[in-house]
């Protein structure tokens, strides 16, 4: 009688996992589309910015924010068009090569990502404080 331990589980159809790869490859250009949408509104308000600074005859900074906006625009079409292992692939050699530079980018980005998602709690409040607040929210 056979042992119902030596019984190994079953594998999934190979159909199954190809559609797996299906889903996660779906989902993956979806971020990669939406991030590239995100990437091209910075962009324009980089752009939008050095025509203001430009207007207030400010035309180092309009400079600066026209190459920034015109750069970001850049990568933005550089996410739409290529898919996301050239991505990775890109972003690995880029590390390799420039390993320095790498590690500050992404500790940069990190930085603006975290002021970006928590800026908002932490923006001071219009109103000021009142005397209920000082008191822990108890009544003096």
């Amino acid at each position: 009688m056979p042992d119902d331990h030596s019984r190994e589980a079953p594998k999934p159809s190979r159909s199954l996992l190809d559609e797996m790869r299906d889903i996660a490859a779906q989902l993956l250009n979806e971020q990669k589309n939406r991030a590239a949408d995100v990437a091209h509104v910075f962009a324009d308000a980089l752009q939008q910015t050095g025509g203001t600074m430009q207007e207030r005859d400010d035309k180092l900074v309009a400079d600066y924010a026209h190459r920034a906006g015109e750069t970001v625009e850049r990568l933005s079409q550089t996410v739409r068009t290529k898919t996301f292992a050239d991505l990775a692939e890109d972003t690995a050699a880029f590390a390799r090569r420039k390993p320095k530079v790498f590690v500050l980018s992404a500790a940069a980005a990190g930085f603006l990502f975290g002021q970006l998602i928590h800026g908002g709690a932490s923006a001071p409040s219009a109103t000021p404080p009142t005397p209920s607040d000082s008191a822990g929210g108890r009544d003096i």
